[in-house]
């Protein structure tokens, strides 16, 4: 097992990261809002950029501006989007982490288990 695996698991006991979650709450209702309004976005972006050619060179501009690498103004308004499934994997991993630092649960005798209180030897 990785080193780093058992301080996870000690950390997530600690709260901390539910905390630090719950102060960006306030935040989320902006995400929901430009969510709702992301294709909205676009769709106004790609009109303006048809009926306004100074629009057109601006953007063209602005992705051809070498601090933004290769990436557009889409590529960029689109990462508020990815970001909440983002969140949504981490509570899975960190939840993930936790189940695995609870001791299994000791049911007093039976219920699927191999018989012999062990783990099964593979034969070769």
């Amino acid at each position: 097992m990785h080193a780093s695996v058992p301080r996870a698991r000690n950390d997530v006991g600690s709260g901390w990261w539910c905390a630090a979650l719950l102060s960006q709450a306030v935040f989320l209702k902006t995400y929901t809002q430009y969510v709702n309004e992301y294709r909205s976005a676009l769709a106004l972006l790609k009109k303006l950029g048809e009926e306004k050619p100074a629009f057109a060179e601006y953007i063209a501009k602005l992705n051809a501006h070498p601090d933004v690498g290769k990436q557009t103004i889409k590529d960029f308004l689109i990462m508020p989007v990815q970001r909440i499934p983002r969140y949504t994997m981490l509570l899975q991993v960190r939840t993930f982490l936790f189940c695995a630092t609870l001791p299994p649960i000791s049911g007093g005798g039976g219920g699927g288990g191999d018989g012999g209180g062990g783990t099964k030897q593979q034969s070769s």
